[in-house]
């Protein structure tokens, strides 16, 4: 069984990365290796005179990924954190081609996702903006000027600042007029030129998130009072291990690149460090074990998973979809109520499929004793009205021989649900039968030298039917005259054709279906039987569609035949 249900959860924010570091060790130290997924060929991007285009080279692969702003003096770079964070090596290009490397993170604010980035040399023919240092720069109704690598964009404040769950204040912008140039970046006074803020993550044709001066002034303060300059990679590090957005992220990369195992051993060491890392890593980690236990499943690899869903039910708890992965691995170790117990917790509130799987898996594994018993007992109690139990009750009291268990459950199954009609029927005929069976029925027998007769009564007739007793014959069967007799008219237009196999050859006859054959209390209901002209002055022959149903004993001196009905019949 392979319920496998897996949850892709999303992480809203523009703090989050598509690519960051390789495999933590254990415990969080400097120095730590980055790889990303292969990125697609440089693509051009116009800057205007106040911003540039950062590159971004990852294992000798150059990406143009964002605008960054030149702010403050000619060698600092005001950029957003998700655009070069884990790079090894980070190029400011201006408008007229110039480069610089920025290798030097001078401060950071993981709080809104924004750095300030120091240039190895200033870059010329570029504009340096300076902030606005009134408080509340993103008032509503204020008109603004959005720079972009090509032609700005104008904007309205359209809202006033909303605080997310980091604490950053967000304000909604309306745009104006959009040229489909590219993206947005600094957000400056139109007459003034003085930086008023940043636009936050990718905006659409008509409306931005932007974020005010407040935070961008406070990092130049934090990089001019106390400089604590980190390398690309000191700060990747750093990031990734001491910061809950990074931590976040960590996790997503490890989740994208397919390292389900590292995902969940970093998981663990950092889910209790802070709320937003246990509240957005609970959901990640959920991810990375299904993920995990998939693998795990699809290997066979029984014990090992269920160690594994063992560990996501202490660590973060169990959803569905995991839950129902630990049913299908104690499942095929053979721990049916440990699977039970899992499928009753679920939450869905009507999970028959799963549990009924449960116990037919009981029963094809043989276990026909008190433990699918108590199972299906079990499932019963949650699902009362849920016919295919009442149905898979009925055949396991019938194996176990209770005839009047077997026939009410059956029959309450039907009452619940008429459509199981077609499951139910065959086995409710065969249990009324042999409740209307003993056990061993001896029938007294007529001989004529080596020919056996019985008399049979045919579909609860009062008369009775000499039938001459054949254990070889394959088919009961019944003269045209027997037919007419019991009311069978069409015994030659529509009746289904068979062919048999005599001493004289093959020949083709019709059929019919008998409703009962009765020999002394030994009954059998729904017997197929041919049709046969003549038999020799007998009215039937009693072959195996009738006698398959016993074990059979002659005793020739008794003159009887022993009817014992076979177990299971």
């Amino acid at each position: 069984m392979r319920t496998i249900v897996l949850l892709l959860i999303g992480l809203t924010g523009g703090l989050l990365l598509a690519q960051w570091a390789q495999r933590p060790s254990p415990d969080p130290a400097p120095g730590l290796q980055l790889q990303t997924e292969p990125v697609a060929a440089e693509t051009a991007i116009e800057a205007a005179p106040a911003t540039v285009a950062l590159q971004v080279a990852r294992h000798g692969e150059r990406t143009v990924t964002a605008l960054a702003t030149i702010v403050g003096d000619e060698r600092t770079l005001l950029a957003p954190i998700a655009a070069f964070v884990g790079a090894q090596r980070l190029t400011a290009r201006s408008a007229s081609g110039h480069h610089a490397e920025a290798p030097v993170v001078l401060a950071a604010d993981e709080r809104t996702g924004i750095a300030l980035l120091q240039l190895d040399r200033p870059l010329p023919d570029t504009q340096t903006l300076q902030p606005d240092t009134s408080d509340g720069s993103l008032y509503m109704g204020r008109e603004l000027l959005l720079l972009t690598g090509g032609s700005p964009y104008r904007a309205t404040v359209a809202a006033a600042g909303v605080r997310d769950e980091l604490g950053a204040y967000n304000y909604q912008l309306s745009i104006g007029s959009f040229t489909g140039e590219g993206p947005a970046s600094a957000i400056v006074d139109p007459a003034q030129q003085a930086l008023l803020g940043l636009v936050r993550g990718d905006h659409s044709a008509t409306t931005a998130v932007a974020l005010d001066i407040g935070p961008v002034n406070a990092l130049l303060a934090q990089a001019q009072r106390a400089p604590q300059p980190m390398t690309l990679t000191e700060y990747a590090d750093y990031y990734y291990r001491q910061t809950s957005v990074g931590r976040i992220a960590w996790l997503k990369n490890r989740i994208a690149v397919g390292d389900y195992e590292q995902a969940v051993e970093f998981g663990r060491q950092t889910l209790h460090l802070d709320e937003y890392t246990r509240r957005h890593g609970s959901r990640l980690m959920h991810q990375a074990y299904a993920f995990a236990a998939q693998q795990l499943l699809q290997q066979s690899d029984w014990a090992a998973a269920l160690a594994l869903l063992d560990d996501a039910a202490v660590t973060v708890g169990l959803s569905d979809s995991l839950r129902l992965m630990r049913v299908e691995a104690l499942q095929a170790v053979g721990d049916l109520r440990g699977a039970l117990n899992d499928l009753l917790a679920l939450s869905d509130p009507e999970p028959h499929r799963v549990r009924r799987l449960v116990i037919e898996n009981a029963l094809a594994a043989g276990q026909d004793g008190g433990t699918s018993l108590s199972l299906l007992r079990e499932a019963l109690a949650a699902d009362p009205d849920y016919a295919p139990y009442h149905r898979l009750l009925g055949e396991l009291l019938a194996r176990r021989g209770d005839m009047q268990g077997a026939l009410a459950s059956l029959e309450q199954a039907l009452a619940l649900d008429p459509a199981l009609a077609a499951e139910i029927d065959p086995l409710l005929q065969r249990l009324r039968a042999r409740r209307n069976t003993p056990p061993v029925t001896t029938v007294p027998i007529q001989r004529r030298r080596n020919t056996l007769f019985v008399n049979a009564r045919i579909n609860g007739s009062t008369e009775t039917y000499r039938f001459l007793f054949d254990t070889g014959a394959s088919y009961t069967a019944i003269t045209s005259a027997t037919a007419l007799r019991l009311g069978i008219n069409d015994i030659f237009f529509r009746a289904p054709v068979v062919a048999l196999e005599t001493a004289n050859g093959r020949i083709y006859t019709t059929t019919a279906r008998l409703q009962s054959i009765d020999v002394s209390g030994a009954r059998v209901d729904n017997v197929e039987a041919v049709i046969l002209e003549s038999m020799g002055g007998v009215d039937g022959l009693l072959g195996q569609s009738f006698l398959r149903h016993f074990d059979i004993n002659i005793d020739r001196s008794a003159g009887v035949l022993v009817f014992n009905r076979r177990i299971g019949d």
